[in-house]
């Protein structure tokens, strides 16, 4: 509230993106999308107005658009995941961000997301067992064959309780750690 007056700032009233993958998960649902309606809206007047007020419910089938998480990064060899996506029984699209020899980092947020796919059945119980089977490939690791890097690995091993170190007196070192300048020609 202004002192002018309310000032609407987002509302969010506007098409998704993700390259409209999801336009055929909202037609499964609903039978309609905004992007049909927005079409009707401006080519066939009729179709429109028989456009429902609301949205069916129950959908007419079930479905989800699971954004997929990359719990690995390095350079990507292989992607094998995208392929076990596509055998999925609910299998609708999948939308790839990464390619072979594109490096991946860990999913932390929407721009380190590898990709994204759209699951959609009658069955709701068979697009739940889908999800489980993605969120299985990442968790183990097969969603991408990664080369991880060499700064990386070093880390890795250097500050593992396996490889700490002790003084002459016998007390424990902390673990060593790669300086930025060690780490950059180990990169």
């Amino acid at each position: 509230m202004t002192k002018d007056g309310p000032c609407l700032v987002e509302v969010n009233c506007r098409c998704g993106g993700f390259n409209g993958s999801w336009v055929p998960l909202a037609e499964a649902l609903t039978g309609y999308s905004q992007v049909s309606a927005i079409v009707d809206a401006f080519i066939s007047p009729d179709a429109f107005a028989a456009l429902p007020a609301l949205p069916p419910a129950p959908f007419k089938m079930a479905g989800c658009n699971p954004f997929l998480v990359s719990k690995q990064e390095g350079i990507v060899r292989a992607t094998p995941g995208f392929d076990a996506i596509k055998t999925l029984r609910s299998f609708a699209t999948v939308d790839q961000n990464v390619r072979v020899g594109d490096r991946q980092e860990r999913t932390i947020d929407l721009f380190t997301q590898p990709g994204q796919c759209v699951l959609i059945h009658a069955d709701a119980d068979v697009v739940d067992a889908d999800v489980a089977a993605i969120r299985r490939l990442e968790d183990e690791g097969k969603l991408f064959v990664i080369d991880e890097d060499v700064a990386t690995n070093a880390a890795k091993v250097l500050t593992s309780p396996e490889m700490r170190h002790r003084g002459f007196s016998g007390e424990e070192l902390p673990p060593l750690q790669l300086s930025g300048a060690v780490g950059a020609q180990a990169a």
